[in-house]
C-alpha cells in the first residue's frame, strides 16, 4: 500500500513538472519582452537539470513533436541554457539537424544544441553526420563544436578539434575565413587545449589553424610558432592558406 502511494505521489508529481514546463515553453514563445523570454527559458532550463528524468519526455514533446516552429524554437532555446548534457537532447538535436523539412535556420539552431550535450554521444557518429551535411550547417556544427569545447570531457577535447577542422581544406576561401574566427576567439580559454592538439593531430592544416589562433591571442607568448608555422606553409596548401591569412589580419 505504502509502495503504491509513493508510486503515484511521483507521479503526480512528474505531472506537475511536466505540466510547468509546457507552461513555460508557451510563456516564452508568447512573453512581449527578449527579458521575459529569457526569465521563462532560463526557468524551463533548470527544472531541466533538477529533474532529469523529464528530459525525455520534454524532447519528444517538444523538439520531436513539436506543434508549430514558435515552440520548437523556445524548446531548443531551453535546451541550450541546461548546465547539464542530456543525451535526449543531443539525439532530439541531430534528428533536427537530418531532417530535411526543417526550415534551415531551425537545423542551424539544433547544431548548437548538439554540440551543447554532444559529449553525451560517440564523437564517431557527429562526425558523420558532419561528413554528410550541406557545407552550411557544417560550417555551423563544426563552429558551435569548437564554442563548445568546454563542454567536452577533457580526453574528448583533441578529438573534437580534429573532427570540427578536418574538412578545413575542402572549403572555399570565404567559408575558411569565417571558420578561422571560432577558434581565435576561444584560444585562450582552449589554449592547453590547442597546444595538445598540434601535438596530436596529424594534418598539418589542422595544425596551422590551431597556431594561428594561439598566434592571434597571444603572438609574444606563442612566438616560436611562426617558424613552425612557416614550414607548415611549405609542404601544404592549405597550411599556406592559414599563413597568409594571419600575416595579412594579425602583421599588420
Amino acid at each position: 500500500m505504502i509502495t503504491v502511494l509513493i508510486l503515484a505521489l511521483s507521479m503526480s508529481s512528474d505531472r506537475l513538472i511536466d505540466d510547468e514546463l509546457a507552461r513555460l515553453i508557451k510563456c516564452a514563445y508568447n512573453a512581449e519582452s527578449a527579458d521575459e523570454t529569457s526569465h521563462h527559458e532560463r526557468r524551463a532550463a533548470e527544472l531541466l537539470d533538477q529533474h532529469p528524468s523529464r528530459v525525455p519526455g520534454f524532447c519528444d514533446r517538444f523538439l520531436v513533436n513539436f506543434r508549430d516552429e514558435w515552440e520548437l524554437s523556445a524548446a531548443m532555446s531551453v535546451s541550450k541554457r541546461t548546465k547539464s548534457r542530456h543525451p535526449a537532447i543531443a539525439e532530439a538535436a541531430m534528428s533536427a539537424i537530418r531532417d530535411e523539412k526543417l526550415e534551415i535556420v531551425y537545423r542551424d539552431s539544433a547544431c548548437s544544441c548538439l554540440a551543447k550535450h554532444g559529449a553525451t554521444m560517440k564523437l564517431a557518429v557527429i562526425e558523420e553526420l558532419l561528413r554528410r551535411l550541406p557545407v552550411k550547417l557544417r560550417m555551423s556544427l563544426s563552429s558551435d563544436l569548437i564554442t563548445n569545447l568546454d563542454r567536452f570531457d577533457t580526453e574528448q577535447r583533441v578529438d573534437v578539434l580534429q573532427i570540427s577542422l578536418r574538412r578545413f581544406a575542402s572549403m572555399g576561401h570565404r567559408n575558411r575565413w569565417l571558420l578561422i574566427g571560432t577558434p581565435v576567439v576561444f584560444a585562450k580559454r582552449d589554449e592547453q587545449e590547442y597546444l595538445t592538439a598540434i601535438e596530436k593531430i596529424p594534418e598539418p592544416y589542422c595544425k596551422a589553424v590551431l597556431m594561428v589562433s594561439l598566434l592571434a591571442s597571444n603572438d609574444k607568448k606563442h612566438v616560436a610558432f611562426e617558424k613552425e608555422l612557416a614550414v607548415l606553409a611549405s609542404q601544404d596548401a592549405t597550411a599556406a592558406w592559414c599563413y597568409e591569412y594571419y600575416k595579412a589580419e594579425y602583421r599588420k
